[in-house]
């Protein structure tokens, strides 16, 4: 699979980043994916391949892709990270395959952001909850490891979209959950 056509947008006051996967070894049309948010949190929202590698992972490891090629640079500690997830999805289902990580500028270490920050995903579920609720225990709000932002992603059922679009009643309910966990997220 090669991961292209990286680009930023922005319409109202959302910021999307988006790519083109291309399927090498499955009989598949190319297909565009895409991640946005609030201009709010746009900041570091930056169209680089990294966005889109996880994402691209269980497809391709699924669909038996001989490799993720990135448009770009990509981070090592990123593919490396990317490559154990792999081997432990092998694991646990051998008949998926692993593909090769590659990037067409290479790997490059760049330096850490500052200042850190820390993120866990938020479903509203208990495992989320928890996290964040141990995160705030364990640590003082100004640590680095404290959890600061919070991941809700809309589009990870394959029932969230029908025919390229959102489902309106996905779109709704998403929404909704989200205006609820918003204080929980301050």
């Amino acid at each position: 699979m090669r991961i292209d056509g990286i680009s930023s947008t922005e319409a109202g006051e959302r910021v999307r980043l988006r790519a083109t996967l291309h399927w090498e070894e499955s009989d598949r049309a190319s297909q565009e994916v895409w991640v946005e948010t609030p201009r709010e949190h746009a900041a570091g929202f930056q169209p680089c391949g990294e966005t889109f590698l996880l994402g691209a992972l269980v497809p391709a490891m699924e669909l038996g892709e001989r490799r993720l090629l990135v448009e770009g640079e990509l981070c090592p500690i990123l593919a490396q990270g990317v490559r154990a997830a792999g081997r432990t999805l092998r694991a646990w289902f051998p008949s998926m395959s692993l593909p090769a990580i590659e990037a067409t500028k290479g790997l490059v270490a760049r330096p850490v952001p500052a200042p850190p920050c820390t993120a866990s995903t938020m479903s509203g579920g208990v495992d989320s909850l928890a996290t964040i609720r141990a995160n705030r225990r364990a640590l003082p709000l100004d640590h680095p490891a404290s959890i600061r932002d919070a991941l809700f992603v809309f589009g990870v059922n394959t029932y969230d979209f029908a025919d390229g679009a959102p489902v309106p009643a996905r779109l709704r309910d998403y929404e909704e959950r989200l205006a609820r966990w918003g204080p929980i997220a301050a």
